[in-house]
């Protein structure tokens, strides 16, 4: 439910837009002074301003992560609104249709200031164009199953290996949904725990030096919020979400929270990690009402042809050539192998043996040893490019587990450059 301030000295007038605020949905706290206004204004979206004009810095400058509105009596207080900074001016008296009109406006610029932070953020992450492709059964089944629940408003987990493309089915599940038309918000888990409060919850107007901003379970409201590493979420935060999602009563109770659905990812058994007690009990049956498996690549040898064609499309385009074909053996090869890295594995593969291939077809010279001669071991195993390889892999995960898959600290661990733990995931198709 979105949150309002009013500030005003005249208390009928402030009850007065407290009425009419909550008969369209919002929540209000009030102030009664400048000075007391900015500490009651944390995680509001909107500043009803009835105070007369402030000394020093006006009140724009005061409520940076909100839209504010001054309420002034008819005249020249438009003119004046504007120029301290707000967003927009309603005159008393009030009018029903004149209120009704402002948090049309009110609820059409919050609308944009969102997507406009959530397009910041899908473009940063750069994710969801691996495709999702079903003639293996059980990928066949498993969507079946999504097209269950989808129109469901349960909590869902996706199980699976790292690399497997649980975001992309979560954002599947999210297009069959009634929300499809709402908001689709990602988060990974596997990060530090200030940055990730920050993210999940947003930051107070208490930080210092820095302006307020509502989270991820703001931004995801009316849509779905998707988790990634949900067992890797720090206790304290687990408990906040936990209360979050418990004030999200729906329609049996008043709703407190935000309204959301709720899917997470995760690569562990999160069950496991319930009876060891790292992970809520009531967390996990918020989350994990309905728990779906995903397949790792190598239960996938009938998908393989079909997602080969796709990643091998984009890493030709990626390097300005022409699409390349796959000669017999080598395509031999990809179906056969195993794919620990899953689909990042076999993605960074084609994109090297793009790079490598002076001609129109990717043959066996051009995979990796391990993918390529997997009949003989004995002759990979002398191969120090291979076995620098197996060693980097080996410690990269343990510092990933070691750390809950946080990157920054495992990049202290490992004694390299965050950006270089980055590369090094990329180049070994480690997710």
């Amino acid at each position: 439910m979105a949150r309002a301030l009013i500030a005003a000295v005249d208390r009928s007038l402030a009850d007065a837009l407290a009425v009419a605020l909550a008969e369209r949905g919002w929540q209000t706290a009030f102030a009664r002074d400048a000075g007391s206004a900015p500490q009651a204004a944390r995680d509001v979206e909107l500043v009803c301003w009835a105070l007369p004009r402030p000394r020093g810095p006006g009140p724009g400058a005061r409520f940076p992560g909100a839209q504010l509105v001054f309420v002034s009596p008819r005249g020249d207080g438009a003119a004046e609104a504007f120029e301290l900074g707000a967003d927009d001016w309603l005159p008393l008296p009030i009018e029903t249709a004149e209120l009704s009109l402002l948090l049309r406006r009110v609820g059409e610029r919050a609308s944009e200031r969102r997507a406009r932070r959530l397009l910041g953020r899908e473009l940063r992450r750069a994710v969801g164009d691996r495709p999702i492709v079903a003639a293996s059964p059980a990928m066949i089944e498993l969507l079946e199953s999504i097209e269950r629940v989808a129109p469901l408003r349960a909590g869902v987990l996706l199980r699976g290996e790292r690399g497997t493309g649980k975001e992309g089915l979560a954002r599947a599940l999210h297009s069959l949904s009634p929300r499809r038309a709402e908001p689709f918000v990602a988060l990974s888990c596997a990060e530090g725990a200030r940055e990730l409060e920050q993210e999940l919850f947003g930051r107070s107007a208490s930080a210092p030096h820095e302006a307020p901003r509502p989270g991820l379970l703001h931004d995801a409201d009316g849509g779905t919020l998707f988790l990634d590493d949900v067992h890797a979420l720090p206790p304290a935060l687990q408990d906040g979400l936990a209360q979050a999602l418990r004030d999200d009563a729906g329609a049996t109770a008043p709703r407190r929270g935000p309204d959301l659905r709720v899917l997470c990812a995760t690569s562990v058994d999160l069950a496991d990690e319930v009876a060891a007690g790292r992970f809520r009990k009531d967390l996990y049956g918020l989350v994990a009402a309905v728990c779906l498996e995903v397949p790792p690549l190598r239960a996938r040898h009938l998908d393989l042809p079909l997602v080969l064609d796709h990643l091998l499309a984009r890493a030709c385009r990626r390097r300005n050539r022409s699409p390349l074909a796959v000669g017999e053996e080598a395509l031999a090869r990809i179906v056969d192998y195993a794919w620990p890295g899953n689909l990042p594995e076999l993605e960074n593969a084609l994109t090297r043996a793009v790079a490598r291939a002076p001609g129109a077809r990717i043959g066996l010279e051009h995979l990796p040893v391990e993918v390529a001669d997997p009949k003989h071991p004995e002759e990979a195993g002398l191969s120090l490019r291979v076995a620098r390889k197996r060693f980097e892999v080996e410690k990269i995960r343990r510092a990933l587990r070691s750390t809950g898959g946080n990157r920054t600290h495992a990049a202290r661990l490992l004694q390299i450059s965050h950006r270089a733990l980055l590369y090094k995931l990329k180049e070994h198709g480690i997710e």
